[in-house]
């Protein structure tokens, strides 16, 4: 996921969408929380946040285990680049949007 070229970034994109047609949402969602976020490249913590963000607004927050993965997106926001900062803010987010504040603060701190 964190390939220099975009359109690498692209088609493993389309590759974690058909994923999720195969395998269980909350499989492919623990894995990108277990691999992704805590990778050493930026690129894979941006590019892993962002699907998770976006697994959030597909499929909703009830299917994943948002107590574990609020803490670990969360602490991307201290991240010194850019775009990892705004795929964790977007991901927070989009889950912010479906749950509202309060499940947010509660699972955050």
């Amino acid at each position: 996921m964190g390939d220099g070229k975009e359109t690498i970034r692209l088609r493993i994109r389309t590759i974690f969408k058909s994923l999720c047609s195969l395998y269980p949402f909350s499989k492919v969602f623990s894995t990108i929380l277990d691999n992704g976020l805590i990778s050493k490249n930026s690129r894979t913590r941006a590019e892993s946040a962002d699907e998770l963000g976006s697994l959030f607004q597909g499929h909703g927050v009830t299917l994943f285990p948002i107590a574990k993965a609020l803490p670990l997106i969360a602490r991307l926001i201290g991240d010194r680049d850019a775009s990892v900062r705004s795929a964790a803010l977007t991901a927070i987010g989009s889950a912010y949007s479906l749950v509202g504040a309060d499940v947010i603060y509660k699972h955050i701190g």
